[in-house]
């Protein structure tokens, strides 16, 4: 759990270093957010990325786009809409990186894949599993074995002597009650 917590983390910094999110010589994030306006030109960025959204053409109509731009003082994010939106050939022209929709969707499935990352067994693990198998072949074939046959073979004696009768022994019933009238004492 700890290895794909590890690459989950480095995967999201490198992609965060990678747009320009964190710029690492001024090491400035781009926290502030624009929305339909342009907080700062390209050609006047310290550092820009321009990423196409994959998929809202198709739905809104219009493209939209992530501009993460840095400048001298501080790093915007802007989703700019429709005209304002920057072409391939604007954004490398001015020095920045642009990001194009497929590209966003390959990440999303890497992403999705760090996520669901099968998890690696140790060898306790492994151990442990071999060993509840193991026992549950065994009880399976304990319920499916035929019942033993009955045996004819003589109880096997007792270790303690027997009481042997006598007033003192409650396990015996004295006999004393025996009334016959035919029989003479």
């Amino acid at each position: 759990m700890i290895k794909k917590l590890i690459i989950f983390l480095l995967f999201i910094v490198i992609t965060l270093i990678a747009i320009n999110f964190v710029t690492i010589p001024g090491f400035s994030f781009a926290t502030q957010m624009k929305m339909g306006e342009k907080a700062v030109e390209l050609n006047a960025a310290t550092a820009a990325t321009v990423i196409d959204i994959p998929l809202v053409k198709a739905i809104v109509g219009a493209p939209i786009q992530a501009v993460i731009v840095h400048d001298a003082s501080a790093g915007y994010i802007e989703l700019l809409q429709g005209d304002q939106c920057y072409t391939a050939a604007d954004a490398l022209a001015n020095g920045a990186t642009y990001v194009q929709g497929y590209v966003i969707l390959f990440w999303l499935f890497l992403l999705l894949m760090i996520i669901l990352l099968p998890r690696k067994h140790g060898k306790k693990k492994i151990k442990k599993l071999a060993r509840d198998v193991a026992y549950d072949v065994v009880d399976e074939e304990i319920d499916n074995m035929a019942p033993p046959a009955r045996s004819y073979a003589p109880a096997p004696r007792r270790r303690e002597p027997a009481p042997r009768g006598g007033e003192g022994n409650p396990r015996r019933k004295q006999q004393d009650d025996y009334e016959d009238e035919d029989y003479d004492y």
